[in-house]
């Protein structure tokens, strides 16, 4: 990767892990992609912890407060639990139990 944008993030705090497409969960084929995405993510913040923000998402405050949380996700009123913007420490009790949902989703 490379550019003058990415040579400002290369300098900063921000990790990019490369990962590859999860396939199955619990043994079970993962047939949908929006899923293994979701799946491959919360896979990444368990391990690692940090921030997740898809691409369409513009962050124009701090996240600060929110890293006091074990875990924090934007949900916005009248939708469903998305996985458009994820702060959680590493092994958070909320992305595991969210990852083990899969065992009756998918």
């Amino acid at each position: 990767m490379g550019g003058e944008y990415w040579n400002r993030l290369d300098k900063s705090k921000i990790s990019v892990i490369k990962t590859s497409e999860p396939k199955v969960i619990f043994g079970n084929p993962i047939g949908n992609i929006f899923h293994a995405s979701d799946i491959g993510r919360m896979r990444i913040l368990m391990k690692y912890g940090g921030i997740y923000l898809d691409a369409d998402v513009f962050v124009v405050n701090p996240l600060n407060e929110f890293l006091k949380y074990e875990m924090s996700i934007g949900w916005p009123e009248g939708e469903y639990i998305g996985t458009q913007v994820i702060v959680a420490n590493k092994n958070a009790r909320f992305l595991k139990l969210w990852i083990e949902s899969y065992k009756h989703y998918i």
